[in-house]
């Protein structure tokens, strides 16, 4: 009865056991991933993008944004829907070609991002 028992208690123990054994392993031998590593594997290179999503200009008129894109689209956002940022990292958009991403879980938002903050007050133009 006791040997039962025994063979019992290992099979149990044994696979718990080598589940540690194989994650201290692993987590010895694998460094952690470094900031930039994981900042380039999120991030697309945002310099060579189709041209739908180039922007060419952004027209303003009342609380509507109108974004005009290389592909001769346009695309309408109300203004709490469009956001602007900047990227002047190595993946950034090229200067002078903003790019739009989407933004959300859903299509109605998006982000404009440029390669310097000034292109965001060149390129926004009021209409009436």
């Amino acid at each position: 009865m006791m040997r039962r028992d025994l063979a019992r208690l290992f099979a149990f123990a044994a696979p718990a056991s080598a589940t540690v054994a194989v994650r201290r392993a692993q987590s010895a031998s694998l460094a952690p991933p470094s900031p930039e590593a994981i900042a380039a594997s999120s991030q697309p290179n945002l310099k060579h993008q189709p041209p739908a999503l180039q922007v060419r200009g952004i027209l303003l008129s009342g609380d509507i944004y109108r974004v005009l894109t290389a592909d001769g689209q346009t695309r309408s956002f109300r203004e709490q829907d469009l956001g602007f940022k900047t990227d002047q990292g190595v993946r950034g958009p090229q200067s002078g070609t903003p790019i739009i991403r989407p933004a959300g879980m859903k299509n109605g938002r998006a982000l404009v991002i440029f390669s310097e903050p000034q292109e965001i007050t060149e390129t926004i133009k009021r209409v009436s």
